[in-house]
């Protein structure tokens, strides 16, 4: 708390992010009132953080959606519709926020519209708003989001929930049959009061809330990342934390859907669950118990039978996992088999000079490379770097068009924590671009030097195309922000499918990701350097079913 005025104004749904409303305002900018957020810690609350999200004028009323990657604000910033309006923004791939977005006309008036909760659901917008709809003062409004992310007309929730006085604050429950708001009734016990709501008639939402303790001996650190996927597209549907006091976690998880749900940590073994939630699955409350067992050297695990499902080449989802968690303990294995100093030195020579095992991280080149694949980095292809300086000597080929590369994150990729901590990491992209290119996106169509390409190995995973928004005045305005690596800050959906042109400086290259809609890359961060070039895949050699030469 601070002398002026705080308030909580949301509690992310695994209640470890605290956002608060801070006034901060001053004689130069009298409304500024801006949002934080506090973490919850082993130790109690985090010193509060300011969100970048904020101006010098009131952003107030916070609500984070249940994945925790979009997060609904009301501010009263130039550029909207009048009063205070919702927005909101999107986290980018770094962790860091997105530039916020208006929600429009469709929901936003010339009036005010304030404390926005957006549902466990994902597609149902709650607020409060005194435009001339309403009963009187502030009601409460509810709108629902379509396949194209465009927002329904706003509905009234009428009598007996809205009133004369200002009707605020609105959550319902994750089942959708109860909610709790503040307003001012005849038998209020002084103004404003909480009010408990229940919809006898109402239909259940269709989501399962799964939670339960993560058990793990108490003189271990918790450092433990869940981790929910489709297992049938293998994308990430969202990542979580337990509490780092208590070690609660909740998932909430539509219905129609199978997920695998994976407990890791470097100091144990992965826990692995299946979870499957049918479309005829009604609201439940599941709680799930897991228990870590940390990981012992030279233990002997028990051998496991896997059999195939009858009249079929498929072994059971069980038996799937069982494998996967197998896998995982033989990769940790590996770290564990170099022992002696000579041992160590001959194998960082050859891991500076000549190969290097890497791991796909994420998705952003499917189809070409999967989540999880292993494979060896030829480090001398482009030439050996000589150590302290920029260098190469002994290069066998020049970088062109449609090559894959490895490299070390740039900079400007990087999160303003992970700079901090100095936290090094390779991305693997396609060059699309050379020194001097000219780089062009038009409605997901790439052009280089005014020239559109053929991608046979390009992957999109949305059909929306979004057009782009010029921040900037003059072409060499956004050809110096792009080189600067400006457009981490800008709304990723503004940059992805419209981008350009740019020019490629010399020295530097353009990449992207295969995975197009799901890419951190040049469109972002600017571009990639010859120096941060480390070198080219040689030969995927995990799993087994993949070993082949990437292209």
């Amino acid at each position: 708390n601070t002398p002026k005025h705080d308030a909580s104004i949301g509690l992310s749904p695994d209640g470890q992010y605290l956002f608060i409303y801070r006034d901060d305002s001053n004689i130069f900018y009298p409304q500024d009132g801006n949002i934080y957020y506090s973490k919850a810690t082993e130790v109690g609350w985090s010193l509060p953080i300011k969100l970048t999200i904020n101006t010098k004028y009131n952003e107030n009323h916070a609500s984070l959606s249940a994945d925790g990657n979009e997060l609904y604000f009301s501010s009263n910033k130039p550029g909207g519709y009048g009063g205070m309006d919702i927005y909101v923004s999107k986290k980018l791939p770094n962790g860091e926020w997105g530039l916020p977005i208006n929600l429009g006309p469709s929901i936003n008036t010339d009036k005010d519209e304030i404390c926005p909760f957006i549902h466990p659901d994902g597609s149902t917008l709650f607020f409060s708003s005194n435009s001339n709809s309403s009963i009187g003062g502030f009601d409460i409004f509810f709108s629902e989001k379509n396949e194209n992310n465009e927002w329904s007309e706003p509905t009234n929730l009428g009598y007996p929930i809205n009133s004369p006085f200002d009707d605020v604050f609105f959550i319902l429950t994750p089942d959708g049959k109860h909610a709790f708001y503040a307003t001012e009734r005849e038998d209020s016990r002084g103004r404003t009061d909480i009010y408990y709501i229940t919809f006898p008639e109402k239909e259940e939402k269709k989501l399962a809330v799964i939670s339960g303790t993560v058990n793990y001996p108490k003189n271990i650190p918790l450092d433990i990342k869940i981790t929910v996927q489709d297992p049938l597209t293998n994308k990430i549907i969202g990542e979580y934390k337990p509490h780092p006091l208590t070690g609660r976690y909740i998932l909430i998880l539509k219905a129609n859907n199978n997920y695998i749900v994976k407990f890791e940590s470097s100091l144990f073994l992965p826990h692995i669950e299946y979870i499957e939630i049918p479309d005829t699955f009604s609201y439940s409350y599941i709680e799930k118990p897991v228990q870590l067992q940390p990981i012992v050297i030279d233990k002997i695990e028990k051998n496991y039978t896997f059999k195939f499902l009858p009249n079929s080449t498929t072994i059971s989802h069980d038996d799937i996992l069982k494998l996967e968690k197998i896998s995982k303990i033989l990769y940790s294995d590996l770290d564990w088999g170099y022992n002696g100093w000579s041992t160590l030195a001959v194998v960082a020579v050859i891991m500076y000079c000549f190969i290097q095992a890497f791991k796909i991280p994420t998705g952003s080149m499917r189809l070409t490379l999967l989540e999880g694949d292993h494979l060896f980095v030829n480090k001398f292809i482009f030439g050996i770097k000589i150590p302290f300086t920029e260098k190469r000597i002994l290069k066998i080929k020049e970088i062109k068009r449609g090559d894959i590369i490895v490299f070390s994150c740039p900079p400007a990729a990087l999160s303003e924590e992970e700079r901090k901590k100095n936290i090094q990491k390779d991305f693997i992209k396609r060059c699309v671009g050379l020194p001097g290119d000219k780089i062009e996106i038009k409605d997901k169509v790439l052009y280089v030097n005014d020239v559109p390409q053929n991608e046979p190995y390009v992957n999109f995973e949305d059909d929306n195309i979004y057009q782009t928004i010029r921040f900037y005045k003059t072409q060499q305005e956004y050809q110096r922000a792009w080189e600067q690596g400006s457009f981490t800050k800008i709304n990723p959906f503004y940059i992805r499918d419209n981008f350009g042109p740019v020019i490629v400086p010399l020295g530097c290259y353009f990449v992207l990701g295969d995975n197009r809609d799901k890419s951190f890359d040049s469109r972002f961060w600017g571009p990639l350097e010859e120096k941060y070039i480390k070198g080219a895949p040689l030969i995927v050699y995990w799993p087994p079913k993949r070993i082949r030469i990437p292209k």
